[in-house]
């Protein structure tokens, strides 16, 4: 996994909760950052979508913007076009879910397949726009990503030797 930049805030508002796929980390403390990407982790397969739910603490009455970055790509950084979802705001709230969630968020069919990062973050009084932003009021945490080999389309060999038979296939699951 590479090495991803910082980022902090601080502790008097932030994210109460995360919910994505199988991960599911609620009634969380205040804290400036975790990284939970070695504890808190989820498969995801390429073109398939997935909601994502936060909650958020405000710490009274003021408004949170939330923000999540997912590094499809794998290159350590969340600045490409694509990995940045804005998740809404919430005001006035202890364990409130943000505004514009759950979010479905459908994974690339180009995602780099290994693990990644998404990065989640929470900010008083403004807009989340940078994933490396540091020292403002609200709180970051990280999330393991593991993105998993697309499945392959089965192959069917007609071998009853009988020309013009309708061989049906069908698959279920994940």
């Amino acid at each position: 996994i590479p090495c991803y930049c910082t980022s902090t805030g601080g502790t008097s508002d932030g994210i109460s909760g995360v919910a994505f796929n199988t991960i599911s980390n609620l009634g969380t403390g205040l804290n400036t950052y975790t990284d939970y990407s070695a504890t808190k982790n989820t498969q995801l397969s390429p073109s398939s979508t997935y909601n994502l739910t936060v909650n958020v603490n405000t710490g009274g009455n003021f408004t949170n913007y939330q923000t999540a970055w997912i590094d499809w790509n794998g290159n350590g950084s969340y600045t490409d076009a694509g990995e940045s979802y804005n998740l809404g705001t919430a005001t006035n709230v202890t364990n409130g879910i943000s505004s514009s969630c759950p979010l479905s968020i459908t994974v690339p069919a180009g995602a780099t397949v290994g693990e990644t990062r998404m990065r989640i973050q929470s900010k008083y009084s403004s807009a989340t726009g940078n994933s490396c932003l540091t020292g403002f009021d609200g709180e970051v945490e990280d999330y393991g990503i593991i993105i998993c080999t697309p499945p392959s389309a089965p192959s069917v060999t007609n071998n009853s030797g009988c020309k013009n038979t309708t061989i049906i296939v069908s698959a279920s699951g994940a």
